[in-house]
């Protein structure tokens, strides 16, 4: 299995907990950045402040680094999620690529399928140098806020470590 299909798999693990232990806490089943979690606010808003960083990898990756993604909000109606985006390409104001996973809640967002964002709109960017997360601000977060046993699990089970920045 390549590397980039586990990490599909993890995060779409990461997504499966998120919902799950959303779901339980407060009624959600979409991945959403509720406007009242400062926390989810603030990761987002690192992203967008640090996006010059990952523009700047992605642009011109040195050895070691792959798995470049930005996370972009998708909407219909009141409803919005959170996806990921594979290998993005940024055009001097937006970032494009494919989506890496179908949406659960929004219509119409299917894994491959083609989106364009301005850079200001992301809520979040990551990528894997020598083994570590960089950026992933989201993750970090969600990933944080799991049980231990989850936490262990998701460790085991992810390409890189989350525990540490490569930054």
């Amino acid at each position: 299995m390549s590397p980039f299909a586990v990490w599909l798999i993890c995060i779409t693990l990461v997504a499966f907990a998120i919902v799950l232990s959303w779901k339980g806490v407060n009624g959600l089943v979409q991945q959403e950045i509720p406007l009242t979690d400062e926390e989810m606010f603030q990761a987002a808003t690192r992203a967008r402040q640090t996006a010059r960083d990952f523009i700047d990898a992605s642009s011109n990756p040195a050895a070691g680094m792959e798995m470049f993604s930005v996370r972009v909000p998708v909407r219909y109606r009141d409803v919005v999620e959170h996806l990921w985006i594979d290998n993005p390409v940024y055009d001097g104001q937006s970032f494009v690529g494919t989506l890496s996973v179908d949406a659960i809640e929004v219509p119409g967002y299917c894994k491959g399928r083609k989106v364009k964002i301005d850079r200001e709109h992301i809520s979040d960017w990551m990528y894997v140098k020598d083994g570590r997360l960089v950026g992933g601000y989201t993750i970090r977060l969600h990933y944080s806020r799991q049980p231990n046993r989850v936490r262990k699990s998701l460790r085991d089970e992810f390409p890189f470590d989350l525990d540490t920045d490569a930054a």
